[in-house]
């Protein structure tokens, strides 16, 4: 975007003048031009000195060019995965429709963020400065093409510390998706009322 600024060089009551002046000598140019040339060509000339006249008082003005720029910062989002082994039970003792198993909690998951005409896990990622991660006894960063192939094997699910990690590499503006299903098994499995994360968590069970 670019804004035209003028930036008063002269009062306005000489500028004022100024062109008064020049208005008057036009009037007097096109009469002396009329009288050897005719009407025609003393228009166009008129016309042309004219332009010449608002040119300078223009610039007599002090015009002055911005050019300002938007860029949007794209705020982290940190997508935290849990790949436990608890993660591959069911996320219901039996499906509702035919009595058979329902779908792992870790499918779940990866229905939720990788399916349908615009899935989340691309919405996620054009709204938002997008990182994916997998946890169980470690943190591990993952692509968003590698979502399909993502496993419940994880030993244990060290999710307090797994947050607390992501909380410090994601800076201050952050915030943080959590897909889990809370078990944790780290050295700490609870979490102290006095303590609180710097950046705000959105737990999905």
């Amino acid at each position: 975007m670019m804004d035209l600024f003028l930036l008063g060089g002269l009062p306005w009551w000489a500028i004022l003048l100024l062109g008064l002046g020049a208005l008057a000598l036009l009037a007097q140019q096109f009469l002396s031009l009329q009288q050897r040339l005719g009407p025609g060509p003393s228009w166009l000339l008129t016309a042309l000195r004219a332009l010449v006249y608002a040119a300078l008082i223009f610039f007599l003005l002090s015009p002055g060019l911005v050019e300002q720029r938007v860029h949007k910062l794209r705020r982290p989002l940190i997508v935290l995965l849990d790949s436990s082994q608890s993660m591959a039970f069911p996320a219901a003792s039996t499906d509702s429709r035919g009595g058979k198993q329902g779908k792992s909690r870790i499918d779940l998951v990866k229905e939720k963020l990788s399916e349908g005409k615009e899935p989340l896990i691309q919405r996620l990622a054009r709204d938002f400065d997008l990182r994916l991660y997998q946890f169980s006894t470690r943190l591990e960063p993952i692509g968003p093409d590698s979502l399909s192939r993502l496993e419940a094997r994880g030993k244990g699910s060290r999710l307090l510390e797994a947050l607390r990690e992501a909380s410090r590499d994601a800076g201050t503006h952050a915030g943080i998706l959590l897909f889990s299903d809370g078990i944790a098994n780290g050295e700490n499995s609870s979490l102290d009322e006095s303590v609180s994360f710097p950046i705000p968590i959105f737990p999905v069970g």
